[in-house]
């Protein structure tokens, strides 16, 4: 089989992208997520393609058809919408790679960059999720999601 990504999480848990789902390995069982249409707490596609692990546990998967915010605690995913004709999701629904960076030296905000394969991916959402906006002055604009302390 293709393995799409590879990351390991704070609990020692392996994670793999494949094209049948988002696999999980303990150290001796697989569990695989896959997507269900009839349940919007699973994940939104089959193959996931990029990984990370935010400061508070939770698990960020992009595939080919959107991202996702995997919780551990209840083992379900959160669906960030895919909305090119709008500034409220990704202008894109296939994720190419996650990112986390300090913007500036002793800034204690991790601001989390999530790139689409196509076009542009803008700005903000509401707050149940932490702050959401774009990046000015790109052409891409990686839709940007910052974690307080």
């Amino acid at each position: 089989g293709f393995i799409s990504a590879i990351s390991q999480d704070g609990r020692g848990f392996m994670w793999f992208g494949t094209k049948d789902g988002l696999n999980r390995y303990d150290g001796y069982n697989f569990k695989v997520f896959r997507h269900d249409p009839f349940d919007s707490t699973s994940i939104s596609g089959n193959w996931p393609t990029a990984f990370y692990e935010d400061p508070f546990g939770y698990l960020w998967v992009g595939t080919l058809t959107g991202l996702n915010r995997f919780d551990p605690k209840t083992e379900t995913f959160v669906r960030i919408p895919s909305a090119p004709e709008s500034q409220n999701g990704l202008s894109h629904p296939a994720v190419s790679a996650i990112v986390a960076v300090k913007m500036a030296p002793g800034d204690s905000t991790l601001t989390l960059f999530v790139e689409s394969s196509f076009r542009r991916i803008p700005a903000a959402f509401d707050t149940a999720y932490p702050i959401f906006s774009f990046i000015p002055g790109t052409a891409r604009r990686p839709f940007r999601i910052s974690f307080e302390p």
